[in-house]
């Protein structure tokens, strides 16, 4: 699965903790950010690609900080 990746590989030296509780909620997030993007491929309604970004960047840590 894709999202296993984030438990194996960190370039930042943040790993994630390797929980059933963290894991449900990653796979949630991936879930979300594809959405996030096709949704927003089709009618970008004046939301940049950089807004998208970070979106996607700031939503992870903040979904995960309900489980840590």
């Amino acid at each position: 699965m894709l999202t296993d990746r984030l438990f194996i590989e960190d370039p930042h030296g943040l790993m994630l903790p390797d929980t059933p509780q963290t894991r449900l909620l990653v796979h949630a997030w991936a879930a979300m950010a594809e959405g996030l993007v096709l949704r927003w491929a089709e009618e970008p309604d004046g939301v940049s690609r950089d807004e998208v970004l970070t979106m996607l960047s700031e939503s992870l840590p903040a979904l995960l900080g309900l489980v840590r």
